[in-house]
């Protein structure tokens, strides 16, 4: 029986999820604006039913205030005029991805100087110097010393979030659903197109139904194309979760060891494990010191989720 992982590449974005929210009242109070008497305002669609959060002060508006619309206006003439630019400034073909795009070629003396802080009284500027002068056998001790510890269940310590990379992420749009939760993280998104490709899991094909898969993806490019000649936005809604997007996201490396930790594992889904033991490969090419103590799944082949 096919995983409904893998069946799931067909829904469009446009599919229904049932899902039920569990919150606090202050989550919701820090989600709200404010308006000029300190009431917390929020806008929901005609559909939505009214919601009360005791203790909470709401004041449901609908339509969106004057106040909201100008917002929103300002953000749409800014997205038509970096449209507009766009069509002569990328003027070319696109020609595919580079996995790391920005890292810091300090990042190794940044966390010895940011670790060497934490324990002592000394200004930053000052310990960094030191740092410079030392011998690499002398910084791998220091960082040994800090990350050698940690079981699989300790989280890394928070000086590895002075220490920045930036990926460009090409996957299923599928996978990328599970991806952009880790939200310690800024993504930039693509808008989702049919151009990249998709991608067929092998169980499909193992199972025969290779030719009915690719009619449907087929059948949904034919659709979005004849949509997006007058609704390009609207169009993405008929878009199957097999089809790939791009997204620049850029981490932290305390939250990149979690992030390779949980999406590398063989319980995770084959697309995200896939880019995880990537992000893990291409963060070990320009700091293997760094990427020594990250817990990374390198097998291959089916998950066991």
């Amino acid at each position: 029986m096919v995983k409904l992982d893998h069946c799931r590449r067909v829904f469009p974005f446009f599919a229904v999820l049932i899902m039920g929210l569990i919150f606090t009242a202050g989550m919701i109070k820090g989600e709200l604006y404010t308006d000029d008497n300190g009431r917390y305002i929020v806008w929901f669609p005609d559909d939505w039913d009214r919601i009360s959060v005791e203790g909470v002060d709401v004041a449901f508006v609908d339509p969106v205030e004057d106040s909201f619309k100008e917002n929103i206006n300002i953000i749409s003439t800014h997205e038509t005029g970096i449209r507009n630019t766009r069509e002569y400034v990328l003027d070319v073909a696109n020609e595919g991805i580079e996995e790391i795009q920005n890292y810091d070629p300090e990042a190794e003396d940044k966390l010895v100087t940011a670790i060497l802080y934490r324990y002592s009284k000394h200004p930053f500027n000052q310990i960094r110097k030191l740092v410079k002068k030392m011998d690499q056998k002398s910084k791998e001790k220091i960082v040994d010393e800090f990350l050698n510890r940690m079981d699989k269940h300790d989280w890394p310590l928070r000086e590895l979030e002075h220490i920045y990379y930036t990926f460009d992420v090409m996957i299923d749009y599928g996978a990328f659903r599970d991806i952009q939760r880790h939200r310690i993280c800024t993504q930039t998104n693509q808008e989702l197109t049919v151009e990249h490709g998709y991608d067929i899991p092998q169980e499909i094909i193992d199972l025969g139904f290779k030719k009915k898969f690719e009619d449907c993806m087929n059948m949904a490019t034919e659709v979005f194309n004849e949509i997006s000649k007058d609704f390009p936005k609207e169009a993405q809604y008929v878009v199957p979760l097999a089809f790939k997007k791009r997204t620049l996201f850029t981490w932290n490396l305390r939250e990149l060891y979690h992030f390779i930790k949980l999406r590398s594992s063989k319980e995770g889904h084959i697309s995200y494990r896939r880019i995880a033991q990537q992000v893990f490969d291409e963060l070990e090419k320009v700091h293997p010191l760094l990427a020594r103590y990250i817990r990374v799944d390198k097998s291959i082949g089916p998950s066991r989720g």
